[in-house]
C-alpha cells in the first residue's frame, strides 16, 4: 500500500509541475501600451508612451518603409513608466508608420503612430534654426499677453512654449528663451498656484523637447552632463512646481529647462530658493497666480572659457558644447485680487544667486527690487504688466523694494 501511495504522492506532484510551468507567472500582470498621439505632420518631434507592466520589458520599433527613422528612449525596463520615443523628419510625400511593440514575459502589446508626408508646396532644406519658421521660431511675447513673459532678445535665441492640460483646459506649461550657441535658456517662465504645482508623484524622465531638432538641443536623455561629478542636471521650472501629470513632470525634465548646476549649488541654496518660491506660489488660489521666471547669467565667452568651470562649457550626451552659467536668478510678480500689498493687486520680488557651493539658507536681505534685477541681467522683466496696470503702477510695482513688504515674509 505505501508503494502504491508514494506512486500517486509522485504523480501528484510531477502534475502540479506541469500545470506550474505550463501556466501564467503569477507576478506577470496586465501588460498595455498607450502612445499619446496616433499621428503627426511631417516635422520631426516625440511623442510619450506609457508602458504597464510589472516584468522586466522591451521596446521594439517597425516601420513600414523598413528605415530606421525613430528611437524609444529607454528600450527596456521594469515595471510602468513613461517613455520617449523620438522621430526624424518625413522629406517624403507619402505617410509613414511606426509600430511599437512591448514584451513583457508571454505578453505583448501594440500601438501604432502615423506620420505624414511633405506637402507638395514644400521642398526639403535644412534643419530650423535661429529665425526659421515663422510662427514657431518667431513668436514674440506680446503676441501671447502672458504676465511672466519678460522681452526677448533675437540674437541666436528664440521664444519657445509647451503645453499641458488642466482639468481639461489647454495652457501653457512654461515658457522659454533658448540660446541655440549656448544650448540653455536664459530664461524659463511659467504661471504657478496650487492648482498648477499638483501633489502627484512621477518618475523623473529625461528626454528631448519636441520644439527642437536634435542637433540645436542639448541631449541629456541618457545621462547627466559630460562633468557630472561636478554639475548636476539643475532645473529652471522645478518638477515639483508640475506634479499634475507624468507629461507635464517629464516636459520640465527636458535639456532645454536644464542647465549645468554645480551639486551643492543645486541641492543647497537653489533648492531652498525653490521651495520659497512654491510655498508662495501654493498660498494662493487658482483665481490668484504668482508669475515666476527663472533665469541664467552667461559669461561673456563660455566656449572660450574651457572646459569643466564656471563660466566656461560642459558636454551633453552627443558631444555638443553647453554653457556653465556664472549666476542664477528668480523674478516673482504676485497676483492677488484683493491683496492690500504692491499695486492694483501686484507686487514683486526678486534674487540673483552667485553659482558656486553654497547649502545656506535664502534670506531676506538676499531680496531685490525687479529694477535691480533688470540692471544684473539686462533683461525687461513682466512687459505684459503696464498693459494690465498702466505704466505708472508697473514702475512702482518694478521698484518696489521687497524687503520692506510683508507678504514675502
Amino acid at each position: 500500500m505505501s508503494s502504491v501511495r508514494n506512486s500517486l504522492l509522485l504523480f501528484l506532484a510531477g502534475l502540479l509541475t506541469l500545470v506550474s510551468c505550463g501556466g501564467t507567472d503569477p507576478e506577470e500582470g496586465p501588460v498595455a501600451l498607450n502612445l499619446t498621439k496616433a499621428s503627426g505632420d511631417y516635422k520631426a518631434g516625440s511623442m510619450f508612451v506609457e508602458v504597464t507592466a510589472s516584468l522586466d520589458w522591451t521596446i521594439t520599433l517597425e516601420t513600414s518603409d523598413g528605415q530606421s527613422w525613430a528611437q524609444a528612449e529607454p528600450s527596456s525596463g521594469r515595471g510602468s513608466k513613461a517613455i520617449v520615443v523620438t522621430y526624424s523628419e518625413n522629406t517624403s510625400e507619402e505617410d509613414r508608420v511606426l509600430e511599437v511593440i512591448l514584451r513583457s514575459g508571454s505578453k505583448r502589446a501594440t500601438g501604432t503612430f502615423t506620420q505624414k508626408g511633405r506637402p507638395q508646396t514644400e521642398t526639403p532644406g535644412p534643419k530650423p534654426g535661429p529665425g526659421d519658421e515663422a510662427g514657431l521660431y518667431g513668436l514674440e511675447v506680446t503676441d501671447c499677453g502672458w504676465m511672466e513673459l519678460p522681452a526677448t532678445v533675437k540674437d541666436g535665441r528664440e521664444f519657445f512654449h509647451l503645453d499641458m492640460t488642466v482639468n481639461g483646459v489647454k495652457t501653457r506649461n512654461f515658457s522659454y528663451d533658448w540660446d541655440f550657441d549656448n544650448l540653455v535658456s536664459h530664461w524659463v517662465a511659467y504661471p504657478l498656484n496650487k492648482s498648477l504645482s499638483g501633489s502627484g508623484k512621477y518618475d523623473y524622465l529625461w528626454g528631448l523637447d519636441p520644439n527642437l531638432p536634435l542637433a540645436y538641443q542639448s541631449n541629456i536623455s541618457r545621462k547627466g552632463y559630460g562633468d557630472s561629478r561636478q554639475y548636476a542636471r539643475g532645473h529652471q521650472c522645478p518638477r515639483a512646481d508640475r506634479q499634475l501629470t507624468q507629461e507635464t513632470v517629464a516636459q520640465t525634465c527636458y535639456g532645454t529647462n536644464m542647465t549645468p548646476q554645480l551639486h551643492d549649488f543645486n541641492g543647497g541654496i537653489w533648492l531652498n530658493l525653490e521651495n520659497m518660491v512654491r510655498n508662495w506660489g501654493n498660498a494662493l488660489s487658482s483665481n490668484d497666480t504668482l508669475y515666476v521666471v527663472t533665469g541664467c547669467k552667461l559669461a561673456d565667452n563660455p566656449m572660450g572659457a574651457g572646459r569643466g568651470a564656471v563660466g566656461g562649457y560642459t558636454l551633453d550626451n552627443d558631444g555638443k558644447n553647453v554653457a556653465i552659467p556664472v549666476g542664477y536668478y528668480k523674478a516673482v510678480l504676485r497676483y492677488q485680487k484683493n491683496s492690500t500689498y504692491g499695486y492694483q493687486g501686484y507686487t514683486a520680488c526678486a534674487f540673483y544667486l552667485t553659482h558656486e557651493a553654497n547649502g545656506g539658507a535664502v534670506t531676506k536681505s538676499m531680496a531685490l527690487s525687479i529694477d535691480e534685477l533688470e540692471r544684473i541681467t539686462g533683461i525687461d522683466f513682466f512687459v505684459n504688466l503696464p498693459k494690465a496696470i498702466g505704466e505708472s503702477d508697473a514702475e512702482k510695482v518694478e521698484s518696489q523694494n521687497p524687503q520692506n513688504v510683508g507678504i514675502w515674509w
